[in-house]
């Protein structure tokens, strides 16, 4: 039996391996070990229950003065009370009405006012104190 040899290719021009991306490396170091604590991150939205919950809600965004935040606590509001639902009642797509509610987000006053009929409240005026 004869044996040949194998030409080597230089290292130059072998192609490189194919690492692993670092989105897997992630998830293989975050996995839980079996007797592991696991907390999962906080979603306002599942404790937004009741219309006391959501009046507290948009009272506290409202005195902050700050839009975006309110912009935040509407999104939670909604994604309560199920954000496909009102994006229909609004005539708005759901991918839309995330994109409005969004931190950067900038829904029209008509869109806000209408959101805030669907969840049974209206705007109301009063002086400064």
């Amino acid at each position: 039996m004869v044996q040949t040899k194998q030409k080597k290719t230089p290292a130059a021009k072998r192609p490189a391996p194919v690492k692993q991306s670092a989105l897997v490396k992630t998830r293989r170091a975050a996995a839980p070990k079996k007797d592991a604590l696991v907390i999962s991150d906080f979603d306002p939205a599942e404790y937004i229950e009741t219309k006391a919950d959501v009046l507290a809600n948009l009272e506290v965004a409202l005195e902050d003065g700050d839009i975006e935040y309110l912009l935040e606590i509407t999104g939670h509001i909604a994604r309560s009370k199920g954000m496909a639902q009102i994006a229909r009642e609004l005539g708005k797509s759901r991918e839309g009405l995330y994109r409005s509610l969004a931190p950067g987000g900038n829904p029209s006053f008509q869109t806000v006012v209408k959101l805030l009929d669907i969840l049974g409240f209206r705007l109301k005026l009063e002086p400064k104190t």
